[in-house]
């Protein structure tokens, strides 16, 4: 679930989302798609942290920014 309460640190935005990410483990291959709506502005960037729960690790895999959903995949090294 994407939403601002879940944010480090939480904040009362109005965007909300779902992502769906999945891992072939054989390939190792990460696919994703973010469904989001609310915002107020442009949607500025879009990735997944590395890290703890609670904390802003460091981004591990960027998006590209574009209208929902946001979709694509890489292969993880």
């Amino acid at each position: 679930e994407l939403s601002g309460r879940n944010e480090v640190p939480p904040n009362a935005s109005t965007g909300s989302g779902r992502a769906t990410v999945t891992l072939n483990r054989s390939t190792r291959v990460l696919t994703w798609n973010v469904a989001y709506s609310g915002l107020t502005g442009p949607l500025t960037g879009a990735h997944i942290h590395t890290g703890a729960a609670g904390t802003n690790g460091p981004v591990s895999v960027p998006f590209t920014v574009s209208p929902s959903p946001i979709t694509g995949s890489t292969t993880l090294t």
